[in-house]
């Protein structure tokens, strides 16, 4: 009887044994899938430009494809999501159910509706941040350093058109017209024209603002005297830089600027706690400002610019100076316009605004009528106006009022607390990265996005991780 009692439990130890290495099997597979997804997602956030290929939603497939595994996740693990956490989701979402509603009383389009409200679903990325990472800075740091990578790339692709256009320009503009018919098919978010005296194509990709983030990641990084590998590092960074020069966007360049004062403001603060070095970062501007001088000297003295293609004749000084030119620049005028109508619309109603889905038919009218060109009214670059017009002084200083709060907190964390050196680099790169892209956002939609909200949405995790790993929050 003992004999079989102890066979049994025998067999019983073997069962468990056998389901425990089945399980972990089953684990482990499942966390290979899991991050083989999650980096897919940050490759295709970056690479993907507006996220669709020949009319195919990947970006928004993906979306929802990482966040029910990120369920599934939290599930069979029994994760447990901080709360703070899910009460940055419901800030944003009670965000968009305010514009939603106030869209809908004033009988605005379903389809328009969803539209505006689409693209801050995003904040759920914030499950799979917090899922995938487990609040591990090394890994976080990783993450940074693929998006980082791929911006290289993304500058590799726009460095590239840009001399290749080089081929057939001044006396050929055929490559312009190649490029938009190529944008016509893969709907990437590719804007082209001439620059640089008509000698070069201008290679505006959505995407691109990706290469703001890299270059100040890099930079921090080459500050840090912690950092590793110094050529490659800087070699990045020069790439990263040079990319955004030749991209000729002003939104860029000013997000950039902003950001670089802000990275050496800050470690010029942290000197007396953190050395850092600057011998790479002075090679990496000593390279570009040779980059700019030298590339006149490739221009031909005769061009022949054609008419229907938009011409450049601007040098890098005059595009620098346009930036505040209101009365000749056309971009300017016309988010001039859009500012005046947008405002107008406010006026109508201040509090609430004009809910989500709202369109300006009298802008398409005044545009279609003025300049023959056809917009859409319920789209505008001027994208921190057009959520005021949408939903008014309330939805803005609820919206924005939550995050300068939490800006706050991560000021005072950063005077009160001495962060390791790691974590200090992770907050630093993302967030002086983030603040790029704001600035850069001021005249560009990027964050009526998937990708924009990505962006913010990091910055909240990376924000919130430290601030209660620090017991701050």
């Amino acid at each position: 009887m003992i004999i079989k009692i102890r066979n049994g439990a025998a067999i019983l130890i073997i069962i468990v044994n056998n389901y425990s290495l089945v399980r972990m099997e089953k684990v482990i597979m499942r966390n290979k899938i899991y991050n083989y997804l999650v980096i897919l997602i940050f490759l295709e956030l970056v690479l993907g430009g507006l996220g669709n290929l020949f009319g195919l939603p990947i970006r928004k497939g993906l979306f929802v494809v990482g966040i029910l595994y990120t369920l599934y996740m939290i599930y069979d693990d029994r994760i447990r999501i901080s709360k703070t956490y899910l009460g940055i989701i419901a800030v944003v979402l009670i965000y968009v159910a305010f514009g939603s509603v106030v869209g809908l009383v004033k009988g605005n389009s379903l389809g328009a509706i969803f539209a505006d409200a689409n693209s801050f679903l995003g904040i759920i990325y914030l499950l799979l941040l917090a899922v995938y990472f487990r609040g591990d800075s090394t890994k976080i740091n990783k993450g940074i350093s693929i998006i980082a990578n791929a911006s290289v790339v993304v500058a590799l692709i726009t460095i590239g058109l840009f001399f290749y256009s080089r081929i057939f320009l001044p006396g050929d503009e055929s490559i312009i017209v190649a490029y938009m018919a190529l944008e016509e098919k893969l709907k990437y978010g590719f804007i082209s024209g001439l620059v640089h005296s008509n000698n070069y194509a201008r290679v505006f990709l959505f995407n691109g603002i990706f290469m703001e983030i890299g270059a100040l990641v890099y930079m921090i990084r080459l500050m840090s005297p912690e950092c590793r590998n110094r050529i490659v590092t800087t070699i990045k960074m020069a790439i990263l830089f040079i990319g955004i020069y030749v991209s000729s966007t002003r939104g860029f360049w000013l997000g950039t600027a902003v950001g670089v004062v802000i990275a050496l403001g800050y470690y010029l603060f942290r000197v007396r706690k953190r050395k850092f070095k600057i011998a790479s970062i002075a090679i990496v501007f000593a390279v570009l400002v040779i980059f700019i001088n030298v590339l006149p000297k490739t221009i031909d003295t005769v061009t022949t610019p054609q008419t229907h293609v938009g011409s450049g004749t601007e040098s890098t000084k005059d595009r620098v100076d346009s930036i505040l030119d209101f009365q000749n620049n056309a971009s300017n005028q016309v988010r001039l316009i859009q500012l005046k109508f947008l405002l107008n619309e406010f006026k109508k109603a201040p509090i609430v605004g004009a809910g989500f889905g709202a369109s300006l038919n009298e802008y398409r009218e005044y545009m279609m009528e003025s300049s023959g060109l056809t917009v859409d009214p319920s789209n505008f670059e001027l994208y921190y106006v057009e959520l005021l017009y949408k939903t008014g002084v309330i939805g803005i200083v609820y919206f924005f009022g939550y995050f300068l709060y939490k800006f706050i907190q991560l000021v005072r964390m950063i005077i009160k607390v001495k962060l390791s050196e790691l974590d200090e680099e992770v907050l630093a790169t993302w967030t002086i990265g983030f603040i790029a892209f704001l600035v850069s956002s001021v005249t560009n939609p990027y964050l009526a996005s998937l990708s924009g909200i990505f962006v913010l949405t990091f910055e909240c995790y990376v924000l919130q991780n430290f601030l209660e790993k620090y017991n701050c929050a």
